[in-house]
Parts: structure tokens; C-alpha cells; sequence
């Protein structure tokens, strides 16, 4: 008799399918989203957007935001 790990199941290989699925075209870049959402007037905007600011500046950050 066979051994589980050496019979096939449709089950198992869709299970395979699922766990190693091909990632490549997530991420679509688009300056204008970055920058409304991770910009500095963005941060400016919101009481803790204002706290990263204040934070990145105590640390003597060049760069506050996008």
C-alpha cells in the first residue's frame, strides 16, 4: 500500500496552488497617490501626521516626508 505523502490529491495541490501564488503586478507606483497619502502636507493635515513631523525633526531627519 501506498504511503499519503506519495498519492495524489486534487485537494492538496490546490491547497499547493493557493499557499505559492505568483506575486509580481501588485504593486503599481503613482507619484500623485504617494504623495497625497505619505506627503508632507498630508501629515500637516492631521494631528498625527503632525506628530511624525515633529518627530522625524527632533531625530534631525532631511527629509520629513514624500
Amino acid at each position: 500500500m501506498a504511503s499519503p505523502a506519495t498519492v495524489f490529491s486534487p485537494t492538496l495541490n490546490a491547497l499547493n496552488q493557493l499557499r505559492f501564488a505568483s506575486r509580481g503586478t501588485d504593486y503599481q507606483p503613482s507619484t500623485r497617490k504617494r504623495k497625497r497619502t505619505f506627503g508632507f502636507l498630508a501629515r500637516i493635515r492631521s494631528r498625527t501626521g503632525r506628530k511624525i513631523i515633529a518627530r522625524r525633526l527632533k531625530r534631525g531627519r532631511k527629509n520629513m516626508s514624500h
